[in-house]
């Protein structure tokens, strides 16, 4: 069984930063994917995912990334990925998912 994923909120001014901890797996990947999506409207125009406490992320965790992407895009807002550790760039990298996001 996996570790639970902690995530929390922060909106300051139009930025909204989610910070993730723990696993991006498939069990907890759908959970992501209930509480990022909603957040991707046109009021909330920029969201920030802090990745610096994510050890591992899984394709289903790629996929909502990948989800969330497409539907930032229709609202014309923006998705920043940012702290990701070795491991998890390292995965988006050899996936070939870094250029499709602001990653910083």
């Amino acid at each position: 069984m996996g570790v639970k994923m902690n995530i929390t909120k922060n909106k300051q001014n139009q930025i909204t930063t989610v910070s993730l901890e723990g696993r991006i797996d498939t069990l907890s990947a759908p959970e992501l994917e209930g509480y990022l999506l909603p957040l991707l409207r046109k009021d909330n125009p920029v969201i920030v995912v802090d990745l610096a406490k994510v050890d591992y992320i899984s394709s289903a965790g790629l996929r909502t990334f990948l989800i969330a992407r497409k539907l930032v895009e229709t609202v014309e807002g923006k998705l920043i990925l940012q702290n990701m550790n070795q491991r998890v760039k390292q995965v988006f990298d050899i996936t070939g998912f870094t250029p499709m996001f602001e990653v910083r």
